[in-house]
């Protein structure tokens, strides 16, 4: 890991203290994990610290869906270029996922639907 699970949580409440001075509502989003075939799962602290913060804080955490760590499906592969980096069909699926949530949620106004 880069960062030990404490640093972490003070970066997570330094980014949304930092949002909050300036007007700024966060937004955090659950961490991708690319998953293969057969491939057994991965267990991490973070997803749950930073879902942990999100609700301690009161940030929106917004779901990555089949991008997501904890919600992968088997193979999700296509959606990756490597363990952490989309593809182009993964940001665009991104994209969609997290403008459907912002907008569910109230943090954006709703708009035109943008061209496929």
């Amino acid at each position: 890991y880069r960062v030990s699970l404490p640093q972490y949580r003070e970066n997570l409440e330094a980014i949304v203290a930092l949002c909050r001075q300036h007007g700024i509502q966060p937004a955090f989003v659950s961490l991708p994990r690319r998953r293969q075939p057969g491939q057994a799962p991965v267990e991490s602290p973070y997803p749950g610290a930073l879902a942990a913060a999100a609700r301690e804080l009161g940030v929106p955490l917004l779901e990555a869906g089949p991008l997501g760590y904890d919600t992968a499906p088997e193979d999700n592969q296509r959606l990756f270029i490597d363990t952490l980096h989309f593809s182009p069909e993964g940001h665009a699926q991104l994209a969609r996922l997290l403008a459907a949530q912002l907008v569910e949620r109230g943090l954006v106004p709703a708009g035109p639907a943008p061209a496929p």
